[in-house]
């Protein structure tokens, strides 16, 4: 190995096995060291290096040490030091543009920026300003005390036509494959914020990039073709339908590694960042920006290069949002012409080529017209199903995204295709390897929510779930695709209903048994044995709904077992407990009561004032399953009036505590009172007593609040218990008379009931309503007289 290559690769190990050691001063003094190594190669990795420890560990004498490297005369000890720079400019901002002892960083790192954007380095310039770049969208307190010189220094470009400047400097800079990809993050950067980056007190919007749209363009278009050096790991020509295996860390990795391939292809690339640029500058461009690129896109859409026309695919792709109107004039001779480029022999066409259909699917899946309804739909659908079932496996996610976007657009118009659909998808699910199985899973769970009830016709269901419930019968308790499986029957259960009855009892048990394991296994160590599967699992359970009455007969534990996880450090797992929970009382309660004082137990602790951030799911939860058991209990039930008091008082701290999360408080105040099936109705006598302890936060709580059925059976509900307790509102007749007069389409009911409550308080206590009445405000007295006869 060249000794150049080898002192890199000794200070790339050096960095990743002391990263977490206790002496990481030792390490912080290596790579500044490294910095300052004759190699600019070396230079880079110790830059890439003292990034990733700046953003993680506190070092002060880190940014004056780099200010004096870029201070030296040698190129390479300047360009390493100022990449660093980008790099901490564009991954933790934040810690530069803070106030330290009275001095900020970036005060002393701005001057030196704006000095470098007349180098006559190339890759020194485009360094320098794309640091000034990222610090524009950010809004620096220390760019806008140097904002003058910043403006000037962009404004040179077009004083001088320089090309050692700015702009210029950037086209150029995109056609040097060493700085290219930062010349293009420069576009993508200010393409985003050109409304507000260019922009003084004295000096109004100046139109920068629109006066270059034109050069950009086409800058940009020769990014986003595959250089040679992607090509050579992509390997394009050689199937790359081979069995998975992971890379091979020890030594040198070949063309035909499957995981490396991966890797390589979500990486942050010059091709991508032009494709997200051209984006960007759609959305603000729209028609300016096709007109630019119509003829260069023609002739790379015709060429004879199939690296041309797949390029020029993506760019129609990236243009397909922000250009949409005035492209939707050519997709009648586009789409046909991304149809037939599906048969491509390029497996990287055909991918791009579904990306691309994937964003124009909103217009696929519109009817242009009665005679045209479906006209692009069936033949792209159709085609699409042929690439999902592709031999490379690439172009089979490629194929299988798109699907998904299309099928997300098509929702019921897929239904005169389904049979087809599924016959394709579960010959995949036969064809896959495993690392494309959760794509494929995930598709089959998309077009379940897609056509809905649809989907249960007895002729289809019997198409897709044998081989389904075989893959859930034959995956292993630890397999990696489990838990997309069981993500897609959740979709599929909930869609089918009924018609999942006779294969419920082998997901069923498959669910007991893996659940069994992970809890056992829970309860030995403690540790998170696949909690993610966990929750997958009970909600596979809670959506398989009237199953359970028959299946829990036959397997009694698993209630058990279920109700165990309610203890789960996990919340993903104990929100699907109580969903589960939910879902018994709505299809089953009578298996469910026996078990019902050690749920109550649970449910009521998990409701509180300020819950973790990731458990504020599991408590809104705990709040519909505590309602859905109250209904089953019915009105005045003496079983459940043992835990009354406890709801009301934990409620009652859950609406007083004004950072409650919203969701909380809304679920709360509906719990108490909602129509004939919540506790203030269901126990007035034991729960009106303590309407002067939640009167007024309720009334906040539920005040802005979407009008709906719940919301009117919840007021509906505080009338009720007003007027059982009257006194118990009168220190809150403020906010409960503001609520009234907010709602803009009331039931009937309602209405009627406002108008009985005011009546009787003014009964209750005439002085008292007179006094509160006085410090209405005037639009509040007018509408109570006018709507209620206040």
């Amino acid at each position: 190995m060249p000794q150049e290559g080898a002192r890199t690769w000794a200070l790339a190990a050096f960095f990743f096995q002391n990263l977490c050691t206790p002496d990481p001063q030792h390490i912080k003094t290596t790579v500044l060291h490294a910095l300052e190594d004759e190699s600019a190669l070396v230079g880079n990795v110790a830059g890439e290096a003292i990034s990733t420890i700046f953003g993680i560990l506190d070092w002060p004498e880190c940014l004056p040490k780099l200010v004096k490297i870029l201070e030296m005369s040698d190129l390479n000890k300047q360009g390493a030091a100022l990449n660093t720079f980008k790099n901490m400019c564009e991954n933790h901002l934040q810690k530069l543009d803070v106030d330290i002892s009275g001095n900020r960083p970036l005060d002393l790192m701005i001057p030196r920026f704006l000095s470098f954007t007349d180098h006559p380095s190339v890759e020194m310039c485009a360094h320098s300003i794309a640091c000034l770049a990222y610090l524009v969208p950010a809004d620096c307190h220390s760019l806008s005390i140097h904002v003058d010189s910043f403006i000037n220094c962009l404004l040179k470009c077009f004083s001088d036509n320089d090309p050692a400047v700015c702009w210029h400097y950037m086209l150029n800079a995109t056609k040097d494959k060493n700085v290219a990809l930062e010349a293009c993050e420069f576009f993508f950067i200010f393409a985003g914020n050109v409304e507000h980056a260019l922009v003084t007190k004295r000096q109004r919007r100046t139109p920068f990039l629109r006066s270059l749209l034109s050069k950009i363009a086409l800058a940009l278009l020769d990014c986003m073709i595959y250089s040679e050096d992607e090509l050579l790991w992509l390997d394009d020509d050689k199937d790359l339908n081979i069995p998975d295996t992971e890379p091979n860390r020890e030594g040198p990795i070949g063309s035909d590694d499957a995981g490396f391939v991966e890797t390589m292809a979500a990486e942050w690339s010059v091709r991508k960042c032009a494709a997200s640029v051209l984006d960007v500058l759609a959305v603000r461009f729209k028609g300016e920006l096709f007109n630019v690129l119509l003829e260069p896109l023609k002739e790379k859409l015709w060429c004879n290069d199939w690296l041309q026309q797949e390029s020029a695919i993506l760019a129609v792709g990236a243009t397909a949002e922000g250009c949409h109107e005035v492209m939707e004039l050519h997709l009648p001779n586009l789409i046909p012409y991304l149809i037939d480029s599906l048969n491509d022999s390029k497996p990287l066409v055909r991918s791009i080529t579904c990306w691309t259909l994937g964003r124009l699917s909103s217009w696929i899946t519109k009817p242009i017209s009665d005679e045209l309804n479906g006209s692009y739909l069936s033949p792209t659908l159709e085609q699409l199903l042929c690439v999902v079932l592709d031999d490379n496996k690439q172009v089979q996610i490629a194929g299988c995204s798109a699907f998904k976007t299309l099928a997300e657009n098509a929702g019921m118009e897929l239904t005169p295709y389904l049979d087809r659909v599924l016959r394709n998808l579960v010959a995949a699910l036969n064809k896959y390897s495993q690392k494309n199985m959760p794509m494929l899973y995930d598709s089959i769970g998309v077009l379940a929510d897609a056509v809905g009830h649809e989907l249960s016709n007895t002729g289809y269901v019997e198409v897709l779930l044998p081989p389904l419930i075989d893959h859930c019968m034959r995956l292993g308790d630890t397999d990696i695709n489990l838990r997309a499986l069981f993500q897609c029957l959740i979709c599929v259960t909930t869609t089918l209903g009924d018609a999942f009855l006779p294969y419920a009892s082998l997901v069923v048990e498959r669910c007991y048994l893996i659940l069994h394991k992970l809890f056992l296994r829970y309860q030995r160590s403690q540790e998170k044995p696949n909690v993610e599967e966990s929750d997958q699992l009970i909600l596979v359970l809670a959506n398989i709904g009237m199953a359970l009455e028959v299946l829990i007969k036959h397997s009694p534990n698993l209630l058990t077992l279920v109700t165990a996880c309610f203890k789960h450090h996990h919340a993903p797992v104990v929100q699907s407990a109580y969903t589960f929970v939910g879902n018994m009382a709505m299809s089953c309660f009578d298996i469910l009561r026996p078990f019902m004082p050690d749920i109550m137990s649970e449910l009521v602790l998990q409701l509180t004032p300020e819950p973790k951030i990731n458990f504020v799911g599991a408590s809104n939860n705990a709040l519909w399953s505590i309602g859905e058991v109250l209904l089953q209990y019915g009105q005045n039930n003496a079983e459940f009036q043992q835990w009354v008091n406890p709801l009301i008082s934990r409620l009652i701290l859950i609406l007083r505590y004004l950072n409650s999360p919203q969701s909380i408080d809304e679920n709360a105040a509906i719990l108490q009172v909602r129509n004939d099936m919540r506790i203030g109705l269901m126990h007035p006598s034991i729960v009106a007593p303590h309407l002067s302890e939640f009167s007024e936060a309720w009334c906040h709580a539920l005040c802005q609040s979407q009008e709906g059925e719940e919301k009117d059976s919840a007021f509906r509900g505080l009338c009720a218990m007003v007027q059982v307790n009257p006194a118990g509102i009168e220190n809150s007749l403020i906010p409960f008379c503001d609520s009234m007069i907010k709602w803009q389409q009331p039931s009937r009911e309602l209405s009627d009931m406002f108008r009985a409550v005011l009546h009787d308080l003014k009964k209750h206590d005439a002085v008292s309503w007179s006094v509160a009445f006085s410090a209405f405000s005037p639009i509040t007295q007018e509408e109570l007289a006018t709507r209620y006869g206040a």
